[in-house]
């Protein structure tokens, strides 16, 4: 017998001087005579104030099914958490243990759910708990989601902001359960507890009428920056009712320091208010300032800048905000290329496109070896390719959408693939044929010799992530057929 057994062995014994029920009932258990685990003995000892303070409570939990097949670490932990809020308020835990869900197993929200009991009750917030538990969200079975937002909705009043606890659980959309984007944002504030920012944010309409996702992507990006600028930001007319190019504004201003934001806000375009016209404009900030600094000026004249949009509806993603920003004159086709490129690479993957806004910037601010580059905020490519013919143009548009999928894997997968897609885009387009395209590697002959090579962006070498994996995919391609193809890049994709 290790130290574990005999631990809960003795808890077991003493137990047995007082609540001998208790005792024969645990003694009966498989994965007592086993020998208990250490989270079983754990919980052995957690049931003692459990027992001490409610004793049918106790009893009632100990018959639950999950219990009689061994105490896994998260069962562990819950009753860990009633062992706490049992020496605050007996009646929580018999709410608590009086819910359905408890009698089917844990899952890690519910688990959340009970540490933000235990800090509730502890700050005597009774109340609080009282008004959660009659919810009807909370009966059905507490999400993962559910949980964090619950962790955090605790976290303000352990550190004692009320006001804003209490709001949120006084906004409607908490009484109907609480969504991944709700919870966004309530983690997102929990960043700037007990500042005006976080007052500010509250307050706004849009969050009180429930959140969607570019609302949250708003509120997240709000609370990551210099605070004096998210408070003058807070009240532009650009943030009254947000907007997937909105979302896209406030990333890129994120992305700047203190001195930069600054700056820019300065600037006569901007200093009296970004307007939803001028989102767009304020997204391409982002390389411009790390590339072309010298293009900013251009960029932030209204008499210089123009801004091309178009709304679409694509089949998975629906309503998805096109624009095209140019500080010269540009070609009529390209919004055409850039909707047909949107609408064939989700085709193709038969995913939702991962994002609400695409943004073309033609303009040189990029790095100096490349055509075109996805920054996911926007898609920057060079105004030579901003033409009405040849085919250049919408090769490189479709490749950087492709990017909107293929990013942050092995350089080879991302670039083949994005090589890859710009072919069959404009197979389907056109009827040009799927093909290689790309001259061969001279430095490695195969993806393994070209892993082990290891070449930078902007090495000479990094081109044969292009061709070696556009060889690779078309290959594939030809030998797998179209079906059995993008079915085996899709589940790649979601791998």
């Amino acid at each position: 017998m290790d130290d574990s057994e005999l631990d809960a062995l003795e808890r077991i014994i003493g137990f047995a001087s007082r609540y001998e029920t208790t005792a024969r009932a645990l003694l009966d258990m498989a994965w007592v005579a086993d020998g208990p685990s250490e989270d079983e003995t754990r919980a052995l000892g957690w049931l003692g104030p459990l027992l001490y303070r409610s004793e049918d409570t106790a009893e009632t939990l100990i018959n639950m099914e999950w219990i009689a097949d061994g105490v896994s670490g998260i069962e562990a932990t819950f009753i860990y958490r009633l062992s706490i809020i049992v020496l605050y308020d007996v009646a929580v835990v018999e709410s608590v243990i009086a819910l359905p869900w408890i009698a089917d197993g844990l899952s890690h929200g519910e688990v959340d759910m009970a540490t933000a009991f235990q800090i509730l009750s502890r700050e005597e917030r009774g109340d609080a708990i009282e008004t959660l538990l009659s919810m009807e969200w909370i009966a059905d079975g507490v999400s993962d989601s559910e949980g964090d937002a619950l962790l955090n909705l605790s976290y303000f009043l352990r550190e004692g902001d009320e006001d804003i606890a209490d709001t949120l659980l006084s906004m409607e959309w908490i009484a109907d359960g609480v969504s991944d984007n709700e919870r966004g944002v309530i983690h997102s504030l929990r960043f700037i507890a007990s500042t005006d920012l976080a007052e500010s944010v509250i307050a706004l309409p849009w969050v009180a009428d429930g959140v969607s996702d570019i609302e949250r992507s708003a509120v997240s990006y709000l609370i990551w920056m210099d605070a004096d600028a998210a408070a003058r930001l807070i009240d532009m007319p650009f943030l009254q009712t947000p907007e997937a190019t909105d979302a896209a504004a406030l990333r890129s201003l994120r992305s700047l320091t203190a001195d930069q934001l600054a700056d820019m806000l300065s600037r006569p375009m901007l200093k009296d208010g970004i307007t939803d016209e001028e989102a767009p404009i304020v997204s391409m900030l982002y390389r411009t300032l790390e590339h072309a600094p010298d293009r900013v000026d251009w960029l932030l004249d209204p008499d210089k800048t123009t801004v091309e949009r178009r709304t679409v509806e694509l089949p998975l993603a629906g309503e998805v905000e096109l624009a095209i920003v140019r500080t010269r004159p540009g070609a009529r086709r390209s919004m055409d290329l850039l909707e047909n490129a949107v609408r064939e690479v989700e085709n193709l993957m038969g995913e939702p496109l991962p994002t609400r806004y695409v943004g073309l910037y033609y303009e040189n601010a990029l790095q100096p070896w490349a055509a075109g580059t996805n920054a996911w905020i926007h898609m920057t490519i060079r105004p030579e390719y901003d033409e009405d013919g040849g085919s250049a143009s919408p090769r490189i548009i479709a490749h950087e959408v492709a990017h909107y999928y293929w990013r942050g894997n092995a350089a080879w997968i991302d670039e083949g693939m994005a090589e890859l897609m710009e072919l069959a885009v404009e197979n389907r387009r056109v009827g040009t044929p799927v093909d290689v395209t790309r001259l061969p590697c001279e430095f490695a002959q195969s993806i393994k010799e070209l892993e082990e090579l290891a070449p930078e962006q902007g090495e000479d070498a990094f081109w044969c992530n292009y061709s070696l994996g556009e060889r690779l995919f078309v290959s594939l391609l030809r030998t797998l057929g179209e079906d059995a193809f993008w079915e085996g890049a899709r589940k790649l994709y979601a791998a």
